[in-house]
C-alpha cells in the first residue's frame, strides 16, 4: 500500500489550476456532467382558420428566447408572431420572410407566407422574452382552410445547469 508520502502533491498555484482544470475536463467528458448551453422547451404548434391566437403563458418562468420555426398551410397563409398588439398579418407578400423594420426590444416579430399545401421556414434568428411576454399570432388563411405556425423556445444555463438571469 503506498505510503502517505508516495501521494502526488500540489505544491503552487499553477499546478493547483492545472488539477483543477484537468478534474473539470474529465466531469465535463462524462455524459452526466456533459450539460448542454440552453434548454430547449418541445416545440409548440399554434393555428387554425383565419384569427388571433395568443399563446401566454410562455413555457419557462425565466428570461428566454423564441423562434419561429415553421408556418404550415393548406392554403395561401400569411402569417405574424409578434409581442405587440396590433402587429398584423399582412394580406400581401409584403416584409414576407422575416422581420419588419418596427423595433421591439430589437425586433416586432416574424412574418411568414406559405402557399397551397406548403411549409414555409421561419428566419434562423432568436427572439427575447420573459415570462410576462404574450406572443400573439395572426393568421390570414383562404377561407375554410387552416394553417399553422411551430414555435421553439430555449433558456441558457450555465455548464453546471444554472439557468443565467437575462442571457
Amino acid at each position: 500500500m503506498p505510503s502517505a508520502s508516495d501521494q502526488p502533491v500540489v505544491s503552487s498555484p499553477d499546478a493547483y489550476a492545472a488539477a483543477q482544470q484537468a478534474i473539470t475536463d474529465l466531469l465535463m467528458a462524462t455524459a452526466r456532467f456533459s450539460i448542454p448551453p440552453y434548454d430547449y422547451w418541445e416545440p409548440l404548434v399554434i393555428g387554425g382558420l383565419t384569427g388571433k391566437y395568443t399563446l401566454y403563458p410562455i413555457p419557462f418562468d425565466s428570461p428566454c428566447e423564441y423562434r419561429v420555426l415553421c408556418l404550415a398551410a393548406s392554403e395561401v397563409t400569411y402569417c405574424s408572431v409578434s409581442k405587440e398588439q396590433g402587429f398584423i398579418a399582412p394580406t400581401n407578400g409584403q416584409n414576407i420572410g422575416g422581420a419588419p423594420s418596427t423595433p421591439s426590444q430589437g425586433r416586432a416579430g416574424v412574418v411568414l407566407a406559405a402557399s397551397l399545401g406548403q411549409t414555409a421556414p421561419g428566419p434562423n434568428e432568436w427572439l427575447p422574452a420573459d415570462p410576462q411576454t404574450q406572443l400573439l399570432i395572426d393568421l390570414n388563411v383562404a377561407s375554410s382552410h387552416a394553417a399553422w405556425v411551430t414555435i421553439l423556445f430555449r433558456r441558457r444555463r450555465t455548464s453546471a445547469g444554472v439557468y443565467i438571469e437575462g442571457a
